[in-house]
């Protein structure tokens, strides 16, 4: 079943996507497609960004998590905020 997760990462919302362009992008696009990921996208929510993932299921999610969870924790990113899991009942994409 297909999942939705969303989190928010506060700070300047310019730096935190240059930050993670330049240091997250590059590992999370080689391992989350392999994982099941469909979608990814971030958005400016005013004080930080906001992030939105759409999963083939919850086991791609959670094992993308732990190949790049450490290495991000290693970056000195800002921890998530606001967790949120959604089961999809219906999805279109392109």
């Amino acid at each position: 079943m297909a999942i939705l997760t969303t989190f928010k990462v506060s700070g300047d919302p310019d730096e935190l996507f240059r930050r993670g362009m330049d240091e997250i992008e590059p590992q999370i696009s080689e391992v989350a497609p392999r994982n099941g990921c469909l979608a990814r996208v971030i958005v400016n929510d005013g004080d930080g960004l906001r992030f939105f993932h759409l999963w083939e299921n919850e086991e791609g999610m959670n094992k993308t998590a732990e190949e790049v969870g450490s290495r991000i924790r290693e970056l000195d990113f800002p921890e998530q905020q606001e967790w949120k899991q959604y089961e999809v009942v219906h999805q279109v994409t392109g």
